[in-house]
């Protein structure tokens, strides 16, 4: 369904005259949308591939429209692929996989938006996790209401709801339900089974058993109630960070009495790791759960900014160079003196008068 739906915008949004007959279509059958035009699918971007979904999926009638008039009207060429996209989403079955789709991934939208923070701590992103789990498995109550969304499409486009053809005998997996009921059909062999699965890689992805869980219990808020023996067989895996580990423990309990006698509990870990000054082994730990990423947002925006910075006008400057220029375009929003640079610039490199 993906590649159904990634083909049909492409094949739109590379074509000017296409992407002006799509936006006549939705003003001509009268559809009150703010969006007119599709939008790429990315497989990488989830917030993005859900845009994406939920735009075709509210301009399914004008996109049907502008495939015929392509088909009637458009060149061989043109009219070949718009025939071979209608034939693909003028079907019932493809109709139902883009409601649940639309409906699934909007459950997964607040957590793709919560991960791409940089702020977000390991315990609290393990959280939102579990609800996402435990809405995606109570979604299954969900499924009525999009097979009548599915129904309103297909009575739109002049679809029939059908059930799927199906055999008595499967020989890769369990046999299927062979119900002439259309709505009992796809739920038993569509709807639950794409959720078990869509779980099933939620678990893989985000293991509940995360080691990164356990070195949270340095935090100020965790370490009165933490399993110190855990914390420190967490942190053998820094070991060669540490600078000295066999203290780790004692400091440890002499990090618990420090925080539970504060007049003011430092709130942030930055305000924990200036708390931590005297105890060096602590001061490594914060310091790498402020570094350590919660998933792998934070090294694909570097990249980003590296493609952006890196350009092939600027592939010869030198690494220093290079560096400076990727800094001030990642903390753009840091406020530069002009005069305090070029004071600091005289500075290092004094003109030598003759």
């Amino acid at each position: 369904m993906l590649g159904v739906v990634s083909v049909a915008s492409n094949f739109f949004n590379d074509s000017a005259a296409r992407v002006q007959l799509l936006e006549e279509k939705v003003e001509q059958l009268g559809e009150e949308q703010k969006k007119k035009r599709l939008k790429a699918l990315c497989r990488t971007r989830w917030v993005e591939q859900h845009e994406s979904l939920l735009t075709f999926e509210q301009l399914l009638v004008p996109i049907v429209a502008a495939l015929e008039h392509v088909e009637r009207e458009g060149s061989s060429d043109a009219a070949q692929k718009a025939s071979g996209h209608l034939a693909a989403i003028t079907r019932f079955d493809f109709l139902i996989c883009l409601e649940m789709a639309v409906l699934l991934f909007g459950i997964t939208l607040g957590l793709s938006i919560c991960l791409q923070n940089p702020q977000q701590s390991l315990s609290d992103a393990m959280q939102k996790i579990n609800e996402v789990q435990q809405a995606v498995q109570d979604a299954r109550e969900e499924f009525p209401a999009v097979m009548k969304k599915a129904a309103a499409l297909a009575d739109k486009l002049d679809i029939p709801v059908i059930a799927p053809r199906g055999s008595s005998r499967q020989v890769h997996r369990p046999n299927s339900s062979v119900s002439s009921d259309p709505e009992t059909n796809y739920r038993i062999n569509v709807f639950n089974p794409f959720i078990d699965q869509m779980i099933k890689e939620l678990k893989e992805r985000f293991p509940e058993d995360h080691p990164g869980l356990q070195l949270e219990g340095v935090l100020p808020a965790r370490i009165g109630t933490a399993d110190l023996s855990a914390v420190v067989e967490c942190a053998e895996a820094y070991h060669k960070d540490l600078p000295s580990p066999v203290n780790l423990r004692s400091e440890l309990v002499l990090w618990r009495a420090m925080v539970a006698s504060a007049t003011n509990r430092p709130q942030t870990v930055g305000d924990a790791f200036r708390m931590a000054g005297s105890l060096p082994n602590v001061k490594t730990l914060l310091q790498i759960l402020m570094t350590l990423p919660v998933t792998s947002c934070s090294a694909e925006r570097s990249f980003s900014t590296l493609k952006r910075v890196e350009t092939e006008q600027r592939t010869t400057m030198g690494e220093s160079r290079l560096e400076s220029l990727i800094l001030m375009s990642a903390h753009g929003v840091a406020s530069l003196d002009p005069s305090m640079v070029a004071d600091r610039f005289m500075k290092t490199r004094p003109r030598r008068s003759v």
